[in-house]
């Protein structure tokens, strides 16, 4: 039974989906379009099983379904993605698909953002977003504001995979306070130039 909106969240590792639209998918989830959370190499070999045991538990917190491909992480090939995704955005038909900017510092990041760019070049509302690796380069042109509550479960979501990963900095609320800080005065700067936003 498929649910009649979806949209698409690409992200090459487990974690990836929550740091870059943690605050996104659940503005979706509150206006009725089912949000979808594919992590291209959860599933190699059972690595990343606690990685992906934490993604699990974000998906409950954050009401999306999850889907895992098998793509080793050490190998990630854009053809081999390119049909991976092709074939979830079969199975879920999406109205919009988010991956990660091809101007993200993380080698594997670019190639997930190009695959998943081939695979939804059919489907109008292609966005991307960034992780930690990806900020310098990357100028967004889309906002979406969310709520304290909604910044709360993000930070949430982050410290499950904090305890599966490690301590990386942007699993820590501080530094999501700093981006939101940042993210907030770009959007004054948004508002004030009167630039188009969402």
């Amino acid at each position: 039974n498929m649910p009649d909106k979806t949209v698409l969240f690409v992200g090459t590792h487990p974690d990836d989906v929550e740091i870059g639209c943690g605050g996104t998918l659940q503005i979706f989830k509150k206006n009725g379009i089912v949000p979808v959370g594919l992590v291209i190499t959860a599933d190699y070999q059972n690595e990343n099983v606690k990685r992906k045991d934490a993604t699990l538990k974000s998906s409950e917190l954050f009401g999306y379904i999850p889907e895992f491909g098998c793509m080793d992480p050490r190998d990630v090939r854009e053809d081999a993605i390119q049909i991976f995704v092709a074939e979830v955005i079969e199975r879920y038909k999406p109205v919009a698909v988010f991956s990660h900017s091809w101007k993200d510092g993380h080698h594997n990041h670019k190639i997930v953002s190009s695959g998943t760019d081939s695979a939804a070049r059919r489907i109008r509302n292609r966005l991307h977003f960034v992780g930690p690796e990806g900020e310098a380069e990357f100028s967004p042109n889309v906002f979406f504001i969310f709520t304290e509550e909604e910044f709360e479960r993000k930070v949430k979501a982050l410290e499950l995979h904090r305890a599966a990963y490690g301590d990386a900095r942007y699993f820590h609320g501080e530094y999501l306070s700093q981006n939101c800080w940042l993210g907030q005065r770009v959007l004054q700067y948004v508002q004030r130039e009167n630039a188009p936003y969402v």
